[in-house]
């Protein structure tokens, strides 16, 4: 685990350049999932060909994300992440430790809905590509329909928990710079 130093001299350890990887991974495709699942719900015509190859790259991403966190989770079990720096309050520390499990069971959960919401059309799913995966068994088209409409629920307080994050590591770069500051870049900053 490297150590950097900010420019208040405060040295803090920093995520492996695994971790880090990883997570910024993580972050290009949730952000391209909340676009295709935005440009699928609220803009595309519904029956369109647009809207069917937005949905293949939606269930695509989603089943890609569930990969990346599975992997995420298995380095962080082997490589447990970093002391929160001990000049911040402990309730900082406790509110980003929850928070970060948060992000961590969303990440999880979100992707499950989803693939179980459309596991109920039939025995398999298509994604990019003509691959296709085997549907979750065990839910039939009005069961997965309703865990379908829970995933949507869930993606607005993901992406609330998502905002709340951002703005949190904004506030550790600007104004307020602290000892947290470049903990998570590929690179020293």
């Amino acid at each position: 685990m490297a150590t950097v130093m900010n420019e208040m001299g405060v040295q803090g350890k920093r995520y492996s350049a695994l971790a880090a990887f990883y997570h910024w991974l993580s972050a290009i495709l949730i952000t391209a999932q909340l676009w295709t699942g935005y440009m699928f719900h609220k803009v595309l015509e519904r029956g369109s060909e647009a809207r069917g190859e937005m949905m293949a790259w939606h269930k695509t991403l989603g089943v890609l994300i569930l990969l990346v966190v599975l992997l995420r989770l298995g380095q962080r079990l082997m490589k447990p992440a970093p002391e929160f720096p001990s000049d911040h309050p402990a309730w900082e520390q406790s509110l980003a430790k929850w928070g970060h499990r948060a992000l961590y069971a969303f990440m999880l959960i979100v992707p499950l809905t989803g693939y179980i919401g459309v596991s109920g059309r039939g025995p398999e799913v298509e994604l990019l590509g003509g691959i296709t995966i085997p549907a979750i068994p065990g839910f039939d088209k009005d069961s997965a329909h309703e865990i379908g409409e829970f995933h949507v629920i869930l993606v607005y307080a993901f992406v609330a928990l998502l905002i709340v994050h951002v703005f949190a590591a904004l506030r550790h770069h600007g104004d307020r710079p602290s000892s947290a500051r470049g903990r998570m870049w590929p690179s020293r900053p």
